[in-house]
Formats: structure tokens, sequence, C-alpha cells
């Protein structure tokens, strides 16, 4: 079984006065980082001759926090990152308040969001669940909002799948699970570090504007960053080692010929054989899906998909087409249902997609032929 954690730490409150950005980092490893992280710093720490008095509250509080720690400190725990050797992909988000759109999200709605957009990648790879590591923060994103935060991950990423723009894009929808922690939580420190290392450095696209000292220690290595111009969303990532990324072989568009056709190309006809292997599909999705380590969670969505009309009439009939093509698009990539070897079969899973999503956006319409049903 396949997992990655995800610590998830911020510099400020979106709450905070003044204008400073609100940043955000996420740290992705395929392994719990541990204690031993931690320990091991506050021991070389405790035995350094030039310690002060920022080193002895450090070593009172018994964590380590980047923003309140001396240059000594720095030094015991970024040692010991580098020592650990993690393999690590680094999501830093910063929402700049000064900018246009800013100010349409603020508090909790700003802070999940971002935390949202910081383990966006990893959902395209090739993970069967993604533990996430939250620092609460009073007044922004408290124990029960995180508990609802995998719900709302699942939302914005679904609602993304539907748009038109994304029509041939692959999707997947691994468990994610969300626990709050505390400051002193391991992966949180190794993640405040990072994050106050990078904010630093004051990252603009790929090109660090700052202090980078503390970047070039951890050996953190850029690999991507951006934002809209003007926008208020800026973001930068970056991996130690060799990163987190588990490439899935799951495919966009298929670049083959004959390419997949869109669904306004198709005929009713043509769209109902492809509303047919669709529920081939969740079928056999869902034969295979209990206890399933890949889609196990999704156990009760696709009964859903296969329950048929709960009432006869147009309305009816929606609401099990819907729930079918919801289904099919959630198992689509997370199982996948299709070899990513075969480009054949890729080209019908994109058309698939495409009509699924087309549908759900009411952009399409579906027909059945009289006595016939994909639910039998």
């Amino acid at each position: 079984m396949a997992d990655a954690w995800v610590y998830i730490d911020e510099s400020q409150s979106p709450h905070a006065a003044g204008r400073e950005p609100f940043s955000l980092g996420a740290l992705i490893v395929p392994a719990p980082i541990p204690s031993v992280v931690v320990e091991r710093a506050l021991e070389a720490l405790a035995a350094d001759p030039e310690s002060n008095e920022i080193d002895r509250k450090t070593l009172e509080r018994g964590y380590f926090h980047a923003s309140l720690d001396s240059k000594n400190a720095h030094s015991a725990i970024c040692r010991s990152i580098v020592r650990e050797g993690f393999a690590a992909t680094f999501s830093s988000k910063r929402w700049h308040f000064d900018q246009k759109q800013s100010e349409t999200h603020s508090g909790h709605r700003l802070h999940r969001l971002a935390a949202m957009l910081s383990i966006e990648a990893i959902l395209q790879d090739d993970y069967d669940v993604i533990h996430v590591v939250v620092a609460r923060r009073l007044g922004s994103f408290e124990d029960h909002e995180i508990a609802r935060w995998p719900a709302y991950c699942r939302e914005v990423q679904f609602g993304s799948t539907i748009r038109e723009s994304f029509l041939t894009l692959p999707g997947r929808y691994p468990l994610i699970t969300a626990a709050p922690a505390g400051a002193d939580e391991p992966g949180i420190q190794v993640c405040d570090f990072i994050l106050w290392a990078t904010q630093r450095a004051r990252p603009e696209g790929l090109t660090l504007r700052g202090k980078r000292d503390w970047v070039d220690r951890l050996g953190l290595r850029p690999s991507s960053g951006g934002g809209m111009v003007n926008g208020p969303l800026r973001d930068f990532d970056g991996e130690l080692g060799h990163g987190a990324r588990r490439r899935s072989g799951m495919v966009g568009m298929y670049k083959g010929e004959p390419p997949p056709r869109s669904p306004q190309e198709l005929s009713d006809g043509q769209r109902f054989e492809l509303l047919m292997e669709m529920a081939s599909d969740v079928r056999h999705a869902a034969k295979i899906a209990a206890g399933h380590q890949r889609i196990g969670h999704l156990t009760n969505e696709l009964a859903a998909g296969l329950r048929g009309p709960a009432a006869l009439g147009t309305e009816g009939l929606r609401e099990a087409l819907n729930a079918l093509a919801t289904a099919f698009l959630l198992v689509c990539d997370t199982l996948p249902v299709y070899d990513v070897a075969d480009p054949q079969g890729c080209s019908r899973a994109t058309e698939k997609r495409a009509l699924a999503a087309a549908f759900l956006g009411g952009r399409v319409r579906l027909w059945l032929p009289e006595g016939a049903s994909p639910w039998r």
C-alpha cells in the first residue's frame, strides 16, 4: 500500500493585521517524519557551547519554532533534517492581500483553500492514501474545520473535473485523512523550518531574490513556481533528495490517431454506447471495492451509481444518471479502469471521462433507447 504524509503549517493567521502575505507550506513525504529528527537536534543544541538565552527558551519549550529560535537552533534542526536524508516535496503558497481579488477569501476560507491547493499536485500521484497532518490555528483552522477539510478537498477537485476546460484531464480520488497537530509535532517543526527558510529566500517563480543561505544548506532545489500576474496567489515548489512524487502513468488527452472524440461530436447512440461502458466499469469496480486499498473508500458512491432510478420520470432518471456519471469519474483514474499502456484504451477512457463531465456540467444530454438500461 502506497501512502503519503503531508505536514501543513503556516506563517501567520489570515486574520493578522497589516499587509504581510499569508504563507502556508506543505511538506510531502512517503513516510511519517520520526521524532528522532527533533530529538537529535535538541541534543545538539543543548551541547552547543555557544548557546544563549534564546536557545535556553527553545530547550525549555521542547520544540523548534523558526521565527522564535536563534541561529544556533536553526543550525541544529537544519543539520538534523539534512542528516535524515528525506525524499520530500515542499509546496509553498503565499496569499498577497494587496492584490486584486485578495479579499474574496479570508479567515478559515483562505486557510482551507491554501491547504487544498498545497496538496493539489499529489492528487495526481500514485498514492492510495494521503495522511494530512495540519497545524491547528485558533480562529482560522481549528479541529472541527480540519475534520471537514477532506470532504472540502473532494468537492473542489470534483468541481474542477467537470469544468469544460478540464474535460480530458485525469482526476484521482485517493482516501484523504486529516488530523490536527500542535507545534510540537515533529513533522510540523520540520515543515515550519523549511517554510521559514523559503520565506527568507523570497522566491519569484524559480528565482530566489532574498537570503537563500538556509535553503542551500537544506539542499532544497526549486522545481516550479509562479502565480497569476497581479493575482493574489503565488506559489513555489521545491524538492529534497529525489522528491516524493510517484508518477501514476495516467494520461490526459490522447495524442495519437484517431484522437478522442468530444462529447459534442458523438451521436445519441454513441453516447449511449459509452454510457454502457461506464456502467460496466463501475460494476467491475464495485465488485472489488470492499477492502480494496485504492478504492475501498468509494464503495458507497459506486453502489449509488449502480442503484438505478429511485422513481419513474425524468427527474428520477437524471438523478440516477448523475450518480452513475459521478461514480465513474471518481473511479476512472483512481483504480484506473483502463490500461495506461494501451493507447486505444486511454483514448476511450478520455471519451468516457469527457462525456461524464459534460453531462454533469449540463452541456450534453444522455439518451436511453426504449427498454434499455445501464443498470441491468
